[in-house]
Order: structure tokens, then C-alpha cells, then sequence
């Protein structure tokens, strides 16, 4: 019996070998997951660079990719860079309809009597008047208004408590493990009185790690890009109150920088935070940088943040580069071919559907781009385009990325038409994979 099926076989071997209308050509068998990188030569520049602050990171809001880090592990008070996360769940609960931005609020006693303290950013909140959410939006990112941000707040969720649970909820969501939340406007408890939630630290403040607070800025404006057209507005007014904004790097400001224009997005201030700062700008015409510095140091107490963050953003705009990794519809030695067990071609060439682009450290003269390449497992025909993978590549370096932050990542399609070979191509396929 042996015999016999040994003897089907060579016969068969032979009628394949000796049919000139066959065209066949054996490929190596490619795995389904690829892992490959190349180095990328770059010019070395300045590879000590340091902010003067306390702590600092600077993050590509497209890919969460971290291009500079320093310290950015240290749960650090973040004053009024609270009001981000504040914001994010109001605007949630809009988004859900729980909340409109023509309702109108009428704020409490308690909360109007921030506006008598000098020294705290506030609006001049009356309990005979009602202000719509609106406003008070305008007024908590524009000038910063504490007693506008707890007004909001409330309306949002119904009491301070609840707010605050909301706020913690989602920082818990995104796995922010060193938040501490006491307070929706990042005062100290201190000053807030009767507004102080219930049995928390009189004294307490809202805390935040450098990451933490850049992906809380990242959510808000991949989530809710409006706040971009709102935080750039340098004066407005809240009734006949003129407020300005106190982020003096917008453009026409005190610490503007002609070459870099930032519109957004938030200023932080308390003892014990010192002068905080969340900036962004554009990286290019697609791609955004959050910067964030915590308790700035320096000599001008009035611009030591934006002075730090000025040089931040310029350190990453001229030691990262924008570069296109894969080109759409092209083929890259990089991807490596699927297999088409049935197919005519057994192993089919595959382009990216898309461009895919990394940022690269102009300082790492051995940049790591890494491909992961996933195929899925296909039956002939294949039409031309056809979607049959993915890949994600990413820049392998020291920096890494936000947690939870997906690399770059594109379709593969089919190169080419793969038609289903004729029976006796299958057949071929089939015994040389018993051997």
C-alpha cells in the first residue's frame, strides 16, 4: 500500500515538473508575525538637555509618543491644571445630553464668596443672577475662574462630592495611579470653606504626576477639540467683567514666540504647585505637541513657566523629525509578503494602505523603527486592494510612549490580483507541505 501511494506521488511529481504551462516558483514560507527594525542614522545633537523645573514631559498627541521626560513620575501638586480634568467631565455629560450649554445656573452663596478673596482667580458671581453653562465654560478655561469651574461643576454632577468622584472615576479610567483629587478647581481645601467635600484634608490639593497631567490634556483635546478654540482666546468678557487669559504665550502676549505659535492650553498656580503650565502647538500641519512643565524655577516670577516651556517646545521641534516610514501603495523591503495557501502566487506582496509617519530623536544617531507586521490568513482569489494585514511601527527608544497609547498603525492590502491556481498547482502545494 506504501508502495502504491509512493508510486501516486512521483507520477504526479513528474506530470507537474513536465508541464510547460505551469509557471511555479517556490517561495520561502513567511510567519504570520513579523518583527523587524532598521537603524536610522541621525545627526547628534544635544543630548543633556534639562528644564528648569521641578518636573516636565513633552508628548506627540497623535501617537502618544513621549519626546522628552524629566522626572515625570513624581506625584507634584498641579493647581489650576486641575480645571482639565474638571473640564473633560463636564463636557462628557454635555456630549451625553445630562447637560446644555444654554442651561442656565444659579450659583450658591458659598461659591460667590470666592469672588471676595483678592488673591484667587474668580468672577464676580452673583446669587440673584443666573449664568448659563456656557459662560461658565468660557470663564474656567479663558481666565481661570474658580468659582466658575465649581459652579460647572455642580451643574454637571449635582454637588461638589459627586463631581469630584466623576473626576476621580475617570482618572482611575485612565489609569492615572498617583492622582490625588480633593477639589474640582485646584485650590487649596484651605479656601474653599464650606465647599470642601466631605471628610477630606482641609489643607489637601490636587496632585499629578507630569504623565498624568499630559494625558489628561491629550484625552481632552483628541476627545473634545474645541477647547482649542477656546483656550487661545487672549481677552473676553463675563457679563461686564474683562477677563484675560493668563496664558501669556499666545500670540501678540507678553512671551509669545514669533516662530511657534501656541493656542493652548492651560496655566496652573498654588504655593505649593509654584508656576505649572500646559502648552501645545503644532508639530506640522497634522501632528500636535502637548508640553507640560510643573513649578517652573527662574528669576521672572511672572513668565518663568512660559519662558521654560518656550525652550521645551524648541528642543522638540528642532530634535524630532516628522518622517514617512511607509509609503501608501508602495512596497517597502519591510513587509513581508502574505501567504495564499490556494492561491496562483503562494506568497503575495503587500503595500501599505496608508502613509505611516514617526517622530524621530535627531540626538539618537541608532533610532530603533520597529515593524510588527500581523497577516491574516486568506483563501484565493484575492482581488487587487484587498485588505489582508496590518502593521504598527514605532520608534524603539528610551522615551517609549504613553501608557495604553496605540503605535502607528496601517492596513496592508494585496499588491496585486491573486487568482485561485488550477488543481494541480493546489495539489502541489499540498504535497510539498507534507515534505
Amino acid at each position: 500500500m506504501k508502495k502504491f501511494r509512493h508510486g501516486i506521488v512521483i507520477s504526479m511529481l513528474a506530470l507537474l515538473l513536465s508541464s510547460a504551462s505551469i509557471n511555479f516558483i517556490q517561495q520561502p514560507v513567511i510567519a504570520a508575525t513579523e518583527n523587524s527594525s532598521t537603524k536610522v542614522s541621525q545627526t547628534s545633537t544635544n543630548t543633556n538637555f534639562k528644564i528648569n523645573a521641578s518636573a516636565g514631559i513633552a508628548v506627540d498627541v497623535n501617537t502618544g509618543k513621549i519626546l522628552f521626560k524629566q522626572n515625570d513620575q513624581t506625584a507634584l501638586p498641579i493647581a489650576s491644571l486641575t480645571k482639565l480634568l474638571t473640564l473633560y467631565v463636564v463636557l462628557q455629560q454635555i456630549k451625553a445630553g445630562k447637560l446644555s450649554w444654554n442651561q442656565k445656573v444659579t450659583p450658591t452663596a458659598s461659591i460667590c464668596s470666592l469672588s471676595q478673596n483678592s488673591e484667587l482667580a474668580s468672577v464676580p458671581l452673583q446669587t440673584n443672577q443666573q449664568y448659563t453653562v456656557a459662560q461658565l465654560y468660557r470663564a474656567s478655561l479663558i481666565y481661570s475662574a474658580n468659582d466658575a469651574v465649581m459652579l460647572l461643576a455642580q451643574a454637571a454632577a449635582g454637588s461638589q462630592q459627586k463631581a469630584i468622584d466623576l473626576m476621580r472615576k475617570q482618572a482611575k479610567a485612565w489609569h492615572l495611579q498617583k492622582a490625588t483629587i480633593v477639589n474640582t478647581c485646584g485650590l487649596n481645601n484651605k479656601y474653599l470653606g464650606n465647599n470642601r467635600a466631605a471628610n477630606s484634608d482641609p489643607n489637601g490639593e490636587n496632585m499629578m504626576t507630569a504623565e498624568d497631567v499630559a494625558i489628561v490634556a491629550r484625552h481632552l483635546i483628541q476627545d473634545f477639540p474645541e477647547v482649542l478654540k477656546t483656550s487661545q482666546i487672549t481677552t473676553a468678557k463675563f457679563d461686564n467683567f474683562q477677563m484675560k487669559n493668563w496664558n501669556l504665550m499666545l500670540p501678540g502676549a507678553q512671551y509669545a514666540d514669533k516662530n511657534i505659535k501656541v493656542d493652548g492650553l492651560k496655566t496652573g498656580t498654588s504655593d505649593a504647585a509654584g508656576a505649572c503650565f500646559v502648552g501645545t502647538t503644532l508639530l506640522n500641519n497634522h501632528d500636535r505637541l502637548i508640553t507640560v512643565v510643573l513649578h517652573a524655577n527662574g528669576s521672572d516670577n511672572t513668565g518663568k513657566r512660559f519662558i521654560v516651556t518656550d525652550q521645551l517646545m524648541k528642543y522638540v521641534l528642532n530634535n524630532w523629525q516628522v518622517t514617512t516610514i511607509l509609503k501608501a501603495k508602495q512596497s517597502n523591503q519591510h513587509l513581508k509578503t502574505v501567504t495564499v495557501p490556494d492561491g496562483k502566487v503562494e506568497e503575495l506582496g503587500v503595500v501599505p494602505k496608508n502613509n505611516v509617519q514617526i517622530l524621530l530623536d535627531k540626538e539618537d544617531k541608532n533610532n530603533q523603527v520597529v515593524y510588527k507586521q500581523t497577516n491574516k490568513k486568506l483563501t484565493a482569489p484575492v482581488e487587487k486592494g484587498k485588505v489582508v494585514g496590518d502593521i504598527k511601527v514605532y520608534n524603539n527608544d528610551k522615551l517609549g510612549y504613553l501608557p495604553q497609547c496605540k503605535q502607528n498603525q496601517t492596513q496592508l492590502i494585496a499588491k496585486e490580483n491573486d487568482p485561485k491556481a488550477n488543481i494541480f498547482v493546489r495539489m502541489w502545494h499540498k504535497v510539498i507541505s507534507i515534505f
